[in-house]
């Protein structure tokens, strides 16, 4: 079974559904009204039997549809990750609870952080001080060259002694820039420390409710860390929710902004949506063996990996409890609804290699079988090419 980029079973199936339109006081018809029940009823004078349904052609509507696989997320939600490797030292919550905005979650262990920046605050106060041992030893060399130089004007030492000391001046500027880089190296550290302390305390950014916690708080989590594994928590919201759904190529062609969508989640439920997103952007799942890994773009993966994707977004509401973030749902995106002038159910249609019938009756003429051409094909309805008389009255078997 293919399986989309989301982990879920990639499904996507393009039907036609349909429904018909209301029947006006022009197409009611007594004989067609005839309720079929009671299977032992039978009409010998027009071969009609019990479990034959009389039924006239009518106005459809034929829905193209897109049904595909989705995974279910919240609109709203707040994640609370670390910006450095670090340790978690308590949990505040817990899955399920309500929280305000500002909610204190959890809270980092800052023991060995505090640690690292008493050691950089020291190194840079010794940095410091040697700068300005260096700068007094800079300062007194310059004062001995100027005394050297009138020495020199007059002759008394040699100019090699004067070269002499401009090394060593050299060198001393040198070591103090090489000093002044060590020194902003250090500070970089005291920042990035002080930030880390800082930021050890991760709170609520919205009112919600807590539905994903860190595993193993003892873990290292971080940069060093894949993402998921770095998520410390999860505060979502109720009502208003995504479904993320993949698509082929011939399927997302079909999709717009703004269609009208229906989700039905694993309890049966449905709710009306409609496509808020449609990315251009091609995905393609690669699998190595029982590994796999995900690429974006045109040129991501090789002709023996899975079909490339495209995401589409369906926004819909639902009261209640939160759903769960990755919940696999199916969605039906109508991307295209085909008024049809006649339309008959299924089963009032005979489908042959040599073509396809109905059993036809007519008041005066009796039963026949007749050749029908079809069009667009739905669901339960399909749209009938043929021209048909307003008399004549199909015969539709109840299975």
């Amino acid at each position: 079974m293919l399986k989309s980029g989301f982990g879920c079973p990639l499904i996507v199936v393009m039907y036609l559904s349909s429904f018909v339109v209301p029947a006006t006081a022009k197409d009611v018809d007594t004989t067609a009204m005839v309720i079929a029940s009671n299977y032992s009823w039978r009409d010998k004078s027009s071969n009609l039997r019990g479990e034959d349904l009389p039924i006239k052609a009518k106005a459809c509507a034929i829905e193209e549809i897109v049904v595909a696989a989705a995974q279910i997320s919240s609109q709203k939600y707040s994640e609370s990750r670390s910006k450095y490797p670090t340790t978690i030292k308590s949990i505040h919550v817990a899955v399920g609870d309500k929280v305000k905005r500002g909610a204190l979650l959890a809270s980092a262990d800052t023991d060995s952080l505090k640690k690292m920046l008493e050691i950089y605050l020291d190194y840079e106060r010794l940095i410091r001080n040697e700068l300005k041992v260096m700068a007094g030893k800079t300062e007194s060399t310059k004062a001995r060259r100027a005394r050297l130089k009138s020495l020199v004007e007059k002759k008394i030492v040699s100019e090699s002694d004067l070269d002499q000391i401009d090394k060593w001046i050299q060198t001393l500027e040198n070591e103090r820039e090489r000093m002044l880089n060590q020194l902003d190296s250090i500070r970089k550290s005291i920042r990035q420390y002080t930030s880390q302390i800082h930021d050890a305390n991760f709170y609520s950014e919205i009112d919600g409710e807590v539905t994903r916690l860190i595993a193993d708080p003892k873990s290292i989590i971080g940069l060093l860390n894949a993402m998921s594994e770095s998520l410390i928590a999860r505060v979502e919201q109720s009502g208003a929710y995504t479904a993320d759904i993949p698509l082929l190529d011939s399927q997302v062609q079909k999709i717009k902004v703004g269609m009208n969508a229906k989700v039905t989640l694993p309890d049966g439920s449905s709710y009306n949506g409609h496509v808020t997103q449609i990315s251009t952007l091609p995905f393609r799942e690669k699998r190595d063996d029982a590994r796999s890994s995900r690429g974006y773009g045109v040129n991501a993966g090789s002709a023996t990996e899975l079909p490339i994707t495209y995401l589409a977004k369906v926004d819909f509401k639902r009261p209640g409890p939160i759903l769960p973030a990755g919940l696999h749902a199916s969605v039906e995106i109508i991307a295209e609804i085909h008024q049809a002038k006649l339309c008959l159910p299924w089963n009032a249609i005979q489908v042959s290699d040599r073509g396809n019938f109905i059993r036809a009756f007519t008041e005066g003429s009796g039963f026949r079988v007749e050749p029908i051409t079809l069009g667009k094909m739905g669901r339960y309805y399909v749209e009938i090419l043929s021209p048909l008389s307003e008399n004549v009255i199909t015969l539709s078997r109840l299975w």
